[in-house]
This record gives structure tokens, sequence and C-alpha cells, in this order.
């Protein structure tokens, strides 16, 4: 039966809701600016945000910032605050950003697989996503945090996994990679050789196969039968 000694996190949408999280912290920057919470605000930012996407497509180290800054100016000209800096709207949301919402069953299944190696390995920057992991209830489950920033590479390397791997001079048959993005999580892993569980949190229909190292996970606490029962993914 294969054993697992190191298994690798996504963050947002694995183990923070990410909408829900970036809902609050959108509204709670809105508000220390003296801008009252409406049905629409948050569709605004979205709408802010996709439009911007077009623009920013491949978000790295050296853009996000300056996407930060549009998506922000975009999104206060839509609701009638131009008389507020874009750079002080995103620091205050980046600020309400440190604390995240947890997905359910999250913190449950973690303590039931104690004693087993956890990371946390994100595309995204270290800030606000390790403060975000650190002032939570389920920071002590983990032993190390990697992001696309710390490592020098875009979780689409087929080398990102490996980097953590190297770390913890942990071989490939006894790591298992969760994760929710089918490109950047369950694609990246099986190049990487690594077993990987989907967590299928958005419930996006699988129109096509999956590699055979590749499991779906329904809900996050599934991830317990999983890793004790596991003698493949």
């Amino acid at each position: 039966m294969k054993r697992y000694t190191l298994i690798i996190f996504d963050l947002d949408d694995t183990l923070f809701d990410y909408s829900e999280t970036e809902r609050q912290a959108v509204t709670e920057a809105c508000g220390s600016f003296g801008v009252a919470s409406t049905n629409d605000l948050y569709l605004k930012y979205r709408l802010a945000n996709d439009d911007l996407r077009r623009e920013y497509r491949d978000l790295n180290a050296d853009t996000i910032q300056r996407f930060r800054i549009a998506r922000a100016a975009h999104f206060l000209a839509l609701i009638g605050r131009g008389d507020i800096s874009p750079e002080d709207f995103v620091q205050r949301y980046l600020q309400h950003s440190t604390s995240g919402v947890l997905i359910s069953g999250v913190q449950e299944t973690l303590e039931a697989l104690s004693g087993i190696r956890k990371v946390v390995a994100t595309n995204g920057t270290t800030y606000p996503r390790l403060n975000k992991l650190r002032s939570s209830v389920i920071a002590k489950y983990f032993d190390g945090f990697f992001s696309s920033e710390t490592l020098g590479l875009a979780k689409s390397s087929a080398d990102f996994f490996l980097r953590v791997l190297q770390h913890y001079n942990t071989p490939k048959d006894e790591v298992l990679v969760v994760g929710d993005d089918y490109r950047l999580d369950v694609l990246c892993a099986a190049a990487s050789g690594l077993d990987c569980c989907w967590f299928n949190y958005r419930k996006e229909p699988i129109t096509r196969p999956l590699p055979a190292t590749v499991l779906v996970l329904d809900t996050f606490s599934d991830l317990v039968r999983v890793v004790r029962g596991a003698s493949h993914v």
C-alpha cells in the first residue's frame, strides 16, 4: 500500500474559498473609505476584474501590482468614487485579504491527517497569501509555504512541484498534490509524475479523460479516505 509522507496543497479554492474571501476583503476595504455595502458592490468589482484581465492575460511578479492598481481604478470609477486613490484602495484590500474564509471540512480533514507533512504551494504572490495562512486556525498543520514568487517559477512549469520535493528530499511516490485548478494543479502534477487529487470545488463538468494518477474529490473530507486507503490514487 502506498504511503504518502508529503501532501502539497494549493491555497485558494482548495483550503480557502477565494470568492468569499475576496468579497469580504472588498466590502471591508470599501467600508474603510466610507463606501456602503450594496447588493451590486462586489459584482462591480468582479466586472472590473474581468475587464482588466483581458488586458493583463498573464500575471506574474512584474505585472501583478500594475494589474491590481488598474483594477482598483476601474472599480472605483464604476462606483463613482474616483476621489479614492487606487493605490490606497489596493493597500486596504490586501490588508483585509489576510483573513480568509475556510472551505467546509478543511480543518477537520487536516486534523485527521496529522502526522503527514503538509505544505502549501500557490501560484500567487507571497503577500497576502502567507499572511492569510498564518492568521488562520489551520496554520499549525503546515510545515512550509511556497509561492511562485519565492520559487521563481510559475505553477505551470513542470519544475514547480519538483522544487518543493527537492526542499524536503522526498521521493515522488510519497507525494500527493491537492488542488482545484485543472491546468495548474492537475496537469502540472501529472506532468511531474506526481499523484494528484483534483478538488473540484466549483463542480466543473469533467469532459475529458483524467490522467491515471488523478482522482477527483467531491468534498474536501474525501481526502482522508484517499490517503488512508490508497494503494494508488
